[in-house]
């Protein structure tokens, strides 16, 4: 499985110059302006190198790392032990892996507007965690050490920073535990006897000093004036922008979680406490030499590097400039004194201002955003030099090791036009994040053999390599195959592009609720990826569950073309039982098979991705009544309520600002807000008086978890509410129940201890905490060693109505199929029966 092992800087040409270093480039379409030129120049002078740790997409202070870039020139890496992948997702309904590779391309965002680059582990985010303990109970610990050794040594910084500290004024588990581990990363990476098996192919590493960049945000300070203390808010010339500026850029890529911030003008002073190492004094890389001196035997290279900064006007003459830094260039690859990763780092940033300087520009792209083992593909090849009087010559191309002919070989100014027809080997590997090429096992993701931890992304699903010669000397240019489109509105566009399996076939929704012995109508979509495929899909089922008919054969004869099939689907007679079922779909071609659905998700600030997961879908065996026909549903950030509620038959509605105001309401049945929809929906700023009549006349509200920053409306309910930070995180917590006669707990189900078993990350989060003594509070739980808290479902009576706010994560459990949760959220819809 080929992978991208780091991150460059983030202004880049799509095409990267390379001699015998291969690297990836970033599927960006971006020129270098001279300001960028002269930026890139000056960084050449310096080679210290730091790596930040902390555990989450969106933990990293970009406000140091953008100085640390961008002012010190230092080579700067963030190193997030998570994906993101239990965090929540502020712009829409995906959890999980999903979350995960969206946060993971919102990071990638950021490094490229800050100029670090990024590495992970392979830990799970599992949810939040309330102690180091057990965050590391969960991971594999010694597995999360070895990854984070491995970034150490193959990055080689020579400071560490963590975000948190090991005492836990970081709050989640995930962070303080991401500093005890760094602590034992540090010394293990020196270590020849630990993780020995990565000496093959890395050296030992001692960084000089690990730091923990203390701060001061919401009720915690842990700055001191004893501290050492930088002003990381000055302002670059040469880039017209503060390092403020720039860190709010890069912050505000982490859509997903609602972190768009403000550009900072002015100073910013950033703390450190020393954890190991001798404490600075005048600089964070106190005592380390960060000059090429460093290196044994480099005086030609230093000598290189300042011919080409001793030149104010260095860029007006292309020629001269150009044959500089080919100097330079050449002096870098003869050297056997610099580290493998310094070496490919340098030569990047050489080669990145020769590609400037010379005017080149060259893309390869396709105009499909998909192809399929065994497709032939029209490979568009556009390249141009416009500044060198020397002639260029292409050599020769390839894609994946086939070379081709070109009949162009002298370019200049002119732009070269070659069209490539490409036949995509049918061995191929099928596009697929590296890290979830397998289900993730023990809150650990899954690597394949041979894949090294640490790297962000996996490369390109297919790149092209053009060898070329320039004034006696070989360059090897490896681009990106991406799928561009001319959008009116937008021009240019440029997509990744990946390889997909012939057909997928998905489910079309990824619970089946079964809640008496009728057959149940399941639908399958499959989707052709490849011209003229015919196959047979099945689904498989549990043992004693009927299908009809066995298999549907499909035929479908041009890529783009889809088909919906429906199976009736029968349960084992007799008396339901509540629990959770797993089932495959999968589709036969010829003598192969295979169970890939196919899961898109696009957004704007990211690229759009495409993943390929097993065709996987939940039945849920329910034993449920209720008598509700129809209910309002007002958005929140995001959740999938409205599809379990039409599994069960209810008529779902959603309803706007206008609906609320203008409609009658004592149509629904009950009334739901979506997670998050007092933080998110101006909606309810103004409608919210009209769903607290529908409440007094008759109706039944029931409002999901919000967070207590950044609401539309104080007024949560028709009595106070106060919401807090409190949470349950472990998941089968114990519940006691405090009032087993509550009418919540009794109608239409009859809830039990057992309608708590196999919940899924959490019971709840950000419950209320002081609240009116007009709420009712059936249940109390706690997490291990924590004292009860009996807020995280709360009702009142209200008129002649009902109104319910419950923190209990029914956005995780419901989509998860968890059966005695639906139940207990079908009974909170209900009007009120009997006792209170």
């Amino acid at each position: 499985m080929r992978f991208l092992n780091r991150l460059f800087l983030p202004l880049i040409l799509t095409a990267i110059v390379v001699s015998q270093y291969k690297v990836q480039a970033q599927p960006a379409q971006v020129t270098q302006s001279l300001a960028l030129k002269m930026h890139t120049l000056n960084s050449l002078q310096t080679c210290g190198s730091v790596l930040y740790i902390a555990a989450h997409p969106d933990d990293e202070n970009t406000r140091l790392i953008s100085w640390l870039v961008n002012e010190k020139h230092y080579r700067t890496g963030y190193l997030s032990l998570t994906r993101g992948d239990g965090g929540q997702n502020l712009i829409g309904t995906e959890q999980g892996e999903s979350l995960g590779l969206i946060r993971t391309h919102e990071l990638i965002e950021a490094r490229k507007r800050d100029g670090a680059e990024q590495f992970f582990t392979r830990a799970y985010d599992f949810g939040y965690s309330k102690t180091p303990e057990e965050t590391v109970s969960k991971w594999n610990r010694d597995s999360i050490l070895s990854d984070m050794v491995w970034v150490i040594r193959k990055f080689r910084p020579d400071v560490i920073i963590c975000r948190f500290p090991t005492t836990g004024e970081g709050g989640h588990g995930h962070h303080t535990a991401s500093a005890i581990l760094a602590e034992e990363a540090f010394d293990a990476a020196a270590d020849p006897k630990q993780y020995s098996w990565q000496l093959a192919f890395l050296e030992v590493w001692k960084p000089h000093r690990l730091l923990w960049n203390t701060f001061s945000f919401g009720n915690r300070n842990t700055t001191a004036p004893d501290q050492y203390k930088v002003n990381v808010g000055g302002y670059n010339p040469i880039l017209g922008k503060s390092y403020g500026e720039i860190a709010a850029e890069a912050r505000s890529c982490h859509s997903s979680q609602a972190f768009g911030t403000a550009r900072n003008r002015g100073e910013i002073i950033e703390y450190f406490k020393t954890i190991k190492g001798t404490a600075p004094v005048e600089d964070l890389l106190d005592g380390i030499n960060t000059g090429w001196s460093r290196f044994p035997e480099s005086q030609k290279i230093q000598q290189a590097i300042l011919q080409c900064n001793s030149n104010a006007t260095f860029f007006n003459d292309v020629q001269r400039s150009f044959t500089q830094l080919m100097t330079l260039k050449q002096e870098i690859e003869k050297s056997n004194r610099i580290p493998e990763e310094w070496k490919a780092y340098y030569l990047q940033k050489v080669q990145q201002l020769i590609i400037g300087i010379t005017g080149m520009y060259a893309e390869c792209t396709t105009a499909v955003g998909t192809a399929s083992p065994g497709d032939s593909l029209s490979l568009q090849l556009q390249f141009v030099h416009r500044t060198l009087s020397d002639t260029l010559s292409i050599v020769s191309l390839s894609v994946a090791n086939q070379k081709y002919d070109l009949d162009s070989i002298g370019i200049r100014g002119k732009v070269l036009q070659h069209t490539i027809a490409y036949r995509i080997p049918t061995q191929i590997e099928i596009s697929q994040p590296y890290w979830l090429q397998s289900e993730v096992r023990e809150d650990m993701f899954q690597i394949a053999a041979g894949v090294f931890p640490g790297a962000a992304i996996s490369a390109p699903a297919l790149s092209m390599e053009i060898k070329m010669r320039i004034a006696e000397d070989t360059f090897s240019l490896e681009l990106p195959v991406q799928y561009k489109k001319i959008d009116p509105s937008k021009g240019e566009v440029y997509q990744p592009f990946y390889i997909a399996p012939p057909l997928s076939v998905n489910f079309m929704s990824d619970v089946f609720i079964f809640h008496s012995d009728a057959a149940k109508k399941i639908d399958l979509k499959v989707y052709a990826y490849s011209g003229n495929q015919e196959g047979k899909v099945r689904i498989q089922l549990p043992e004693g569950w009927q299908c009809e008919p066995a298999y549907h054969t499909v035929v479908l004869k041009t890529a783009g073309q889809e088909q919906i099939l429906s199976f009736m689907v029968k349960p084992p007679a007799g008396v339901r039982v509540n629990r959770k079922l797993a089932m495959y779909a999968a589709i036969e071609i010829g003598d192969r098979s295979h169970a890939l659905a196919d899961m898109r998700i696009s957004y704007p600030h990211i690229p759009d991705l495409v993943r390929f997961p097993m065709a996987k879908a939940w039945i849920t065996e329910l034993d449920a009544k209720h008598n509700l026909r129809t209910v309002g549903y007002i958005p929140g950030a995001g959740d999938k309520i409205p599809e379990f509620l039409q599994q069960m038959g209810i008529q779902t509605v959603t309803l706007t600002g206008t609906d609320l105001q203008n409609t009658d309401l004592s149509q629904y049945d009950a009334i739901i807000t979506g997670v998050r929809a007092w933080n998110t929906n101006t909606d309810l700023r103004t409608g919210k008086d009209a769903l607290f009549e529908y409440i007094k006349a008759g109706g039944v509200c029931v409002i999901q978890y919000n967070t207590a920053y950044g609401l539309v409306s104080p007024d949560l309910g028709p009595y106070p509410i106060k919401l807090s930070r409190e949470r349950v995180t472990d998941e089968l917590a114990e519940i006691r129940i405090i009032s087993e006669t509550d009418s919540n707990l009794q109608y239409p189900n009859a809830i039990t201890h057992a309608d708590f078993e196999n919940w899924v990350q959490e019971r709840g989060l950000y419950f209320p905490g002081e609240i009116d003594s007009a709420y009712f509070k059936p249940l109390a739980m706690s997490d291990p060693k924590e004292s009860e808290t009996t807020n995280a479902l709360i009702w009142a009576p209200y008129g002649k109505g009902k109104f319910v706010y419950t923190g209990l994560s029914f956005f995780r459990q419901l989509p998860a199929g968890v059966p005695g949760a639906a139940r207990l959220f079908l009974n909170l819809l209900h009007p009120v029966v009997g006792k209170k």
